[in-house]
């Protein structure tokens, strides 16, 4: 006779609970992430991509396909080429906390995607740099007032992105026509009032950085992004496939941010063409 039991508090009509086993690296400390060859994220897994790519953190963030134009679906992925000044892809506004005053304010931004063939064979990059996944303020304006974290590339590396950060001062990484995963680790020094950057690619550390603090406190205007949406200055449109992204509040999840990389990077190398 089977046995039925009342479970107390539960509510199974939540919307989150589909998405909390959608991807193995979701944690309670997960901002936002996506995954364009995960039907939890993209459920059509077909072209052209104009809507219907959401955020499967726990948020559950819709997004969009911002002015004219398409992304194409191939390699699991959202390619992205021939970008007008105003194109991007970009998940519905919300004021995103990103403040890191407190001592031992710690950020994980990582994201998997590879450079388009003709655009970095010639070198056309934006010299602003084109913007792969940035989460912040639409004002786009590369100033310390700024609220923003991102990656973008110059025509030879990645670069990490803040307000008030020149790119070329923390670039890294020769960039290469290939699928990479990059992420920025950035850590709030309190005592200095600097930051610590510690740069990975392809599951491994690749490099440290130091860099002048920025107070990342988002107004209710953030949005995270991928390329350029209709506002902003030097914010640049990406041409290239972009396949997966996720940005960790690393005191809230208590991850070991080495290891998760590396996690990441072995369940995921592969999937991405």
């Amino acid at each position: 006779m089977p046995l039925v039991t009342t479970l107390q508090g539960a509510n199974f009509n939540d919307p989150t609970l589909p998405r909390r086993g959608a991807d193995p690296l979701l944690t309670g400390g997960t901002i936002h992430m996506f995954d364009v060859g995960n039907v939890a994220s993209y459920a059509a897994q077909s072209s052209p991509i104009n809507t219907g790519l959401v955020d499967i953190s726990p948020a559950l963030r819709a997004g969009t396909v911002l002015n004219a134009g398409t992304f194409t679906f191939a390699g699991n992925g959202a390619v992205a080429t021939g970008q007008s000044a105003n194109r991007g892809f970009q998940w519905t506004n919300a004021a995103y906390d990103l403040d890191a005053t407190q001592d031992g304010g710690h950020l994980l931004m990582c994201a998997w995607a590879k450079p388009d063939v003709a655009t970095l064979a010639a070198g056309a990059l934006d010299a602003n740099v084109p913007v792969l996944y940035r989460i912040g303020d639409l004002a786009g304006a590369r100033a310390d007032t700024d609220t923003f974290l991102g990656i973008g590339m110059t025509p030879n590396a990645w670069s990490f992105l803040s307000g008030g950060i020149s790119p070329s001062a923390h670039a890294f990484v020769p960039a290469q026509v290939a699928v990479t995963q990059i992420a920025f680790e950035a850590i709030y020094e309190a005592g200095a009032g600097t930051l610590k950057v510690n740069c990975y690619k392809n599951g491994a550390k690749f490099s440290e950085r130091s860099a002048t603090y920025v107070n990342w406190s988002a107004p209710a205007s953030a949005a995270v992004v991928i390329g350029k949406p209709a506002a902003g200055t030097n914010f640049f449109p990406w041409n290239g496939s972009v396949y997966r992204g996720f940005i960790e509040d690393v005191r809230a999840s208590r991850i070991d941010v080495a290891e998760w990389i590396a996690r990441d990077y072995a369940v995921n190398n592969g999937r991405f063409t």
